[in-house]
């Protein structure tokens, strides 16, 4: 149908959009904060309240401040949701972490002195002084580490 060749001529380069720059913009997809101090708690909070109409959220506001806090609309929900509580029981709001500060396994000490009385052909692995010092070969590995 169409016999003649037609040129087009663009003023700029098109290039296809990168995925990555899909990503980097789409607002779900940007990377998240994993564990929030208490001030970054207490801020969204302060957002919240800013949207909020005695108590109630406007639409999409936990979506637009989990965006501009760059965390997940599942946390925001979450500082409200313990707000909420707080202020339902009639207590002071609180929403700081309730992870507390002394979290995580438990280190073991172990005495270089216990080492040395173990004798050698007993201690030629981290098996067998372990079994002799009656621990697990990670608590042994731990206690080495630290005395060192």
């Amino acid at each position: 149908m169409y016999s003649e060749q037609i040129d087009i001529e663009f003023d700029q380069e098109e290039l296809p959009v990168s995925e990555e720059e899909v990503h980097e913009n789409h607002p779900y997809q940007r990377n998240r904060i994993k564990d929030l101090t208490d001030r970054e708690r207490q801020d969204i909070y302060e957002a919240l309240l800013e949207v909020s109409n005695n108590g109630k959220l406007k639409k999409n506001s936990t979506s637009v401040i989990a965006y501009r806090f760059n965390v997940s609309r599942r946390t925001v929900q979450r500082v409200w949701q313990r707000a909420m509580e707080c202020r339902a029981i009639g207590v002071p709001v609180d929403v700081r972490s309730k992870k507390p500060n002394n979290s995580g396994r438990k280190r073991i000490s172990v005495e270089l002195s216990e080492v040395a009385r173990i004798p050698l052909h007993k201690r030629t692995t981290i098996r067998s002084l372990a079994e002799e010092l009656v621990l697990r070969k990670a608590h042994c590995i731990d206690g080495l580490e630290k005395e060192s």
